[in-house]
């Protein structure tokens, strides 16, 4: 939905510079604009729209960045997205900034320069120009779903409840809100209203499998363990090709030291995204608990192509072995280990 918004607005930016190519959007000029020094600029902005149709941004920016203050909003935010594809992110607000001294009410140059701010790693700016651009326009909804990532990015649940809620009374309560608001109360311990959102969540998308796995983990840490586990078997049977759900399967019954059942669900969810680090290290866990030991090298070995992170848990599987004595298990895993922390095996 985020990029959704993000191309919509690239699309208004299009729509803009296109009326300009076909209207007079230019200031009026005085009668000493009109001369030959006049047309030489309208020839220079002219260049710098063929060169931007032909994403050929740095010819913009050499053509127009010199003359910022001289040229039309148009131009300006045709220049500002040629910084922003060319990642000068500090050039790009203050080529915005020129826009807000001519226009204070321009809440569409104030949500991108919240995304400027937001490249430039500037949070404090980035949430300030969004929330400006909010108040310029309470139906503009990009600024309220960067604002929103943002916070959600940033681990700022507080705040991003308060932004869900805004958005539900705005533009009334979409099912992706109950989805967003099913996830937060979650994930900040929220447990009973959790419960409550999340079935909620489901009830109005039953097709998005994530709100199932948090409304487990919610009974989970009510310490309601019948019904997670019935909340978790349940996703995971409609959920087959959801990775995220025969994971949070698997990872609960590890807790319950069921390893043949946590194994089931961590095979599923390698078979539904192979290249997930999570899914991975659970298969090898549980392998390497129910005697699965070729099973549980091979998921190490794979999880660590993708992540050498996981060296640590591998290493702790190459002592559990050599613990247990089975050491016709534990060199070749001590080994291959070893190989993980230095370099993928």
């Amino acid at each position: 939905m985020l990029m959704l918004h993000r191309l919509i607005l690239r699309f208004s930016l299009a729509l803009c510079v296109g009326w300009s190519w076909a209207q007079a959007s230019e200031p009026a000029k005085s009668p000493q604009e009109s001369g030959p020094s006049a047309s030489g600029f309208e020839k220079r902005e002219e260049a710098a729209r063929q060169a931007f149709r032909t994403r050929k941004y740095e010819r913009v920016i050499e053509l127009l960045l010199g003359h910022a203050v001289e040229i039309g909003k148009p131009s300006r935010l045709m220049l500002a997205e040629s910084l922003h594809k060319q990642k000068r992110f500090e050039d790009e607000v203050r080529v915005l900034e020129l826009n807000l001294k001519d226009d204070a009410e321009d809440y569409l140059t104030l949500a991108r320069m919240g995304q400027a701010y937001v490249e430039l790693k500037k949070n404090d700016e980035a949430i300030q120009s969004f929330r400006q651009a909010i108040k310029k326009n309470r139906k503009y909804l990009p600024a309220y779903e960067d604002l929103l990532y943002l916070f959600e990015t940033t681990n700022n649940l507080y705040e991003a409840r308060l932004v869900l809620k805004d958005m539900a009374a705005t533009f009334g309560s979409r099912k992706e809100y109950r989805n967003k608001m099913c996830r937060i109360d979650t994930l900040d311990g929220y447990v009973d209203n959790g419960i409550k959102v999340c079935l909620e969540a489901i009830y109005n998308d039953p097709e998005y499998p994530d709100s199932y796995v948090y409304l487990a983990n919610n009974y989970r840490d009510a310490g309601k363990q019948t019904k997670a586990q019935q909340a978790y078997t349940d996703a995971a049977k409609r959920f087959p090709k959801s990775e995220l759900v025969q994971s949070a399967a698997g990872r609960f019954f590890v807790e319950r030291e069921n390893f043949h059942a946590a194994y089931k669900y961590f095979r599923q969810a390698t078979k539904a995204d192979p290249k997930s680090v999570r899914a991975l290290v659970g298969q090898a866990q549980s392998a390497l608990e129910i005697g699965e030991f070729k099973n549980s090298l091979d998921s190490f070995i794979a999880a660590c192509a993708l992540d050498k992170s996981i060296a640590t848990d591998f290493r702790q599987a190459a002592t559990q072995l050599r613990v247990k004595q089975n050491y016709k298990w534990s060199g070749d895993f001590e080994t291959k280990s070893n190989l993980c922390r230095l370099n993928n095996p």
